[in-house]
């Protein structure tokens, strides 16, 4: 998807170029939390939930891939970074542009 569109893990009053109001719950649903499904999984060791929306943030997520990997080459158990990435659309068409009328 490159035009802004609403993914499952979009979160609640986040705005897209398909929920141009925000994300309603009622409208469209709640948002899918994979870090929060997984984290209660027996062998589960790291589970963290990282956005990519500043440079601050990117360094973060480094860091919890980092762990997640020595982690792994531990043997420690299970572990997952989630990376939300924040979608820049490309283009100007919008839904509401391309409706007859």
């Amino acid at each position: 998807m490159t035009g802004g569109q609403m993914a499952p893990t979009t979160i609640l009053g986040q705005e897209a170029t398909t929920a141009p109001m925000g994300r309603d719950p009622k409208l469209h649903g709640h948002p899918i939390d994979i870090s929060r499904m997984l984290a209660v999984c027996d062998g589960a060791v790291y589970i963290e939930r990282c956005t990519l929306a500043s440079i601050k943030q990117i360094r973060q997520a480094k860091k919890a891939i980092r762990k997640s990997f020595q982690c792994q080459l531990d043997h420690l158990g299970f572990s997952l970074v989630e990376l939300l990435s924040p979608c820049r659309p490309i283009g100007s068409s919008r839904p509401r542009r391309l409706l007859p009328g």
